[in-house]
Formats: C-alpha cells, sequence, structure tokens
C-alpha cells in the first residue's frame, strides 16, 4: 500500500535562460547599444547567449530586446531551435525581465527554473 501523504515524484526541473538585452548604452556613451560592442571579434550579448547554447543543462535561451532592435537577428542567425528572441523589451531591466518571463510562460513549467543573466556582463 503507498503512503497518501508522500507527494507523486516531481519530473526533474528544466533550466532555461533569460538574457535581458534591451537597454540602450546610454550611460557608456558608445555609438551603439553596449550588448552589440564587440569582444575579441564578437558582440558581448553572442558571448554570453554562446555560454548558455554549449551548456548542456540549458534547454533553451530567450533574449529579451526591444521592439525596434535592429541588431539582433544577425547575433542569433545562427543559433537555431535552442534560443528565441521576444522583442517585449521594457524601459527598465526589471521591465524587461518581467516582460520576458510572462512571455516565456506558456514554455516553461512551475517546477523548471530560470537563469537571468545580463547580456553585457
Amino acid at each position: 500500500m503507498t503512503d497518501p501523504t508522500q507527494s507523486a515524484p516531481r519530473a526533474a526541473p528544466r533550466y532555461f535562460a533569460l538574457i535581458p538585452a534591451a537597454g540602450v548604452g546610454a550611460r557608456m556613451g558608445a555609438a551603439g547599444p553596449k550588448q552589440y560592442l564587440p569582444l575579441a571579434g564578437r558582440p558581448m550579448l553572442r558571448h554570453t547567449l554562446q555560454a548558455f547554447l554549449d551548456s548542456p543543462l540549458v534547454v533553451h535561451t530567450y533574449v529579451v530586446v526591444s521592439v525596434d532592435d535592429g541588431y539582433i537577428d544577425a547575433v542569433v542567425a545562427d543559433c537555431g531551435a535552442r534560443a528565441t528572441v521576444l522583442r517585449c523589451g521594457g524601459a527598465t531591466r526589471m521591465e524587461s525581465i518581467r516582460n520576458g518571463l510572462r512571455a516565456m510562460q506558456g514554455a516553461v513549467a512551475p517546477h523548471d527554473r530560470v537563469l537571468v543573466h545580463d547580456a553585457a556582463r
């Protein structure tokens, strides 16, 4: 007989990455957004994105950008199905994260984990 006080086994959580990348880099005074500035021959955002794509633990990566972002398509062009661009960035980092989490709701189960990491850190 099974013990009714024991809950059913829960599936192992999956890990997702959320990269807020909607900033404009105003404090830096650069010609464009900080996350797209080159570092070792690639945009900074691509280094961050690649770290998650290379991880066997992360099943999918979401990148939150502003609606009018004109740079992201070139950065994710060869990422395949493991990365999704969410054009729902907000006025602040917190708004972008909140909007990204809302956009991910249908794909992420309550017991899954979402790792948030800035695009240019």
